[in-house]
């Protein structure tokens, strides 16, 4: 592949940087510290663009970067993750009434379901890409994908 031009970099950039600050916000909880988050991987990409092999896995591989970036926040901060911010959940597709018990729902599963929930439903990214995001193998992904649903289903009814 040609290396990616700044300018290309720029584009790429603008056109993902809101779902990395949601994403970063949805797993600190703290404006600052996702803003730092997005932009620290926003130079590690920049200072590594010449590593990117295909540009149409540019949103994945800044993504990995990203987490990359949040695991180390938290190991240095010792911080706990947390769940996405409301205005994550799409609302369009769920009525106001369950919406509430949804959001709940979503709060009480632990961390490593909830990861990939984020990245499944609210990015968007296939169970592959969040494989390579978060480093664990694509069946785990899924596992953790069905099992957070049946927490979720569980959660919901009672």
């Amino acid at each position: 592949m040609n290396k990616i031009t700044n300018d290309e970099f720029a584009d790429y950039v603008a056109a993902c940087q809101n779902g990395m600050y949601s994403f970063a916000f949805a797993l600190l909880k703290h404006e600052a510290d996702a803003q730092d988050a997005v932009s620290e991987a926003i130079v590690k990409a920049f200072e590594h663009k010449h590593k990117l092999r295909e540009r149409e896995k540019f949103k994945s591989w800044i993504m990995e970067i990203l987490m990359n970036v949040i695991r180390a926040m938290i190991r240095k901060q010792n911080k706990l993750l947390v769940v996405p911010d409301v205005e994550a959940l799409e609302t369009s597709i769920i009525s106001e009434k369950n919406y509430d018990n949804l959001w709940d729902a979503v709060m009480n599963l632990e961390a490593k379901f909830r990861m990939v929930v984020i990245l499944y439903y609210f990015e968007s990214f296939s169970t592959m890409e969040i494989s390579e995001i978060i480093k664990v193998p694509e069946g785990t992904v899924r596992s953790r994908l069905a099992r957070a649903r049946n927490k979720l289903k569980s959660l919901i009814e009672l």
